[in-house]
């Protein structure tokens, strides 16, 4: 597993969304399913709890490579 990118948006003092753009190798699943090279995106919700910063909770989704050439965000001017 490789972070290609990370994109933090505070929601506040103490929450935080952060976007994370992971490229995983092809693996073999517990059940026995191979797994081909691909990108994950995961949203993970942030909690400060004291002085840390802690997963309150994420989702994660693999990246359609053929969808994502085709994504509005990419194409807006700079």
């Amino acid at each position: 597993m490789k972070v290609d990118s990370i994109g933090v948006r505070p929601l506040g003092s103490d929450y935080a969304i952060a976007v994370v753009l992971e490229t995983l190798d092809s693996h073999t699943t517990p059940s026995g399913q191979v797994m081909p090279k691909g990108q994950i995106r995961g949203t993970w919700v942030l909690a400060r709890n004291g002085g840390d910063w802690k997963i309150a909770h994420c989702h994660n989704v693999r990246v359609d490579a053929e969808a994502a050439k085709h994504d509005p965000v990419n194409s807006r001017p700079k």
